[in-house]
């Protein structure tokens, strides 16, 4: 995909990702890393134990057909979490900007929309399995069965709760008011020269450095004291959390 379409595209967690790009990337690694294992360890197994006691597990036919395509949702993802996982874990050692590139190259691929809609389908699944195991538990009389289910049910539960406590964690409400403020005032971005983008302008850079992608006609453009040049957009992210211009690294409040 072009740079402008994965612009286009972009998934709203790129806000999030512009203002902490390492650390978006180090959670989104690890959460994938967990996922995928938890999928390996709580899909294969027991779609293994059902494969062999199928017959045992004839109580309760409608939680037995549960679990199997619920394990067959998981283990469809495990592979693509790994995946997402070792790609992410190349670019560590890079720096924020192309940490930004690579997780939006991420977030806007056909793989992470999939992956994101295989993902709601399986929480849409596991609540069809909790309303299944309520209104028919008293027809499951293999212990094993049961406590397939309830393991799945719990493991799910566990990723969600953990997944939110771990996001609060890197991303904490008040990250963006910290005792010393290290972005630059709201009224910097009313001082510092701005415009529309033309192709017969001569600039400094052609592209934005914060986001990768060329400059396009008549997007807005903010110069900064170094006369480089960004998105307005991707500029207010970058400076709300810090002062140096992302390619010359100078205090942007300083004069020339």
């Amino acid at each position: 995909a072009s740079d402008q379409e994965m612009q286009n595209n972009a998934d709203p967690i790129m806000d999030i990702i512009a203002t902490a790009p390492s650390d978006s990337l180090y959670f989104i690694e690890r959460i994938n890393l967990i996922s995928a294992i938890i999928s390996m360890s709580t899909s294969f197994p027991y779609l293994t134990y059902l494969i062999i006691y199928w017959n045992d597990c004839s109580c309760n036919d409608i939680l037995r057909w549960w679990i199997v395509i619920n394990s067959i949702l998981q283990l469809i993802q495990a592979p693509v979490r790994f995946f997402l996982y070792f790609l992410l874990r190349k670019y560590k050692r890079e720096n924020e900007r192309m940490h930004i590139h690579a997780l939006r190259r991420l977030t806007s691929s056909k793989g992470w929309k999939l992956s994101k809609r295989f993902s709601l389908l399986n929480y849409l699944w596991f609540i069809t399995g909790t309303v299944v195991m309520v209104v028919t538990r008293k027809y499951t009389k293999n212990f094993y069965l049961w406590f397939i289910s309830w393991t799945i049910i719990l493991s799910c539960i566990f990723r969600v709760f953990f997944t939110i406590i771990w996001f609060c964690f890197f991303f904490p409400y008040n990250q963006n008011v910290p005792k010393k403020k290290k972005g630059v005032p709201k009224q910097f971005f009313s001082e510092v020269h701005s415009f529309k983008y033309s192709p017969d302008m001569n600039l400094k850079n052609e592209s934005c450095s914060i986001c990768l992608s060329e400059f396009v006609e008549k997007e807005d453009i903010i110069q900064l004291n170094c006369l480089h040049d960004f998105h307005t957009k991707c500029a207010k992210k970058w400076l709300s959390q810090r002062r140096q211009c992302p390619l010359c690294q100078r205090d942007v409040m300083k004069g020339n």
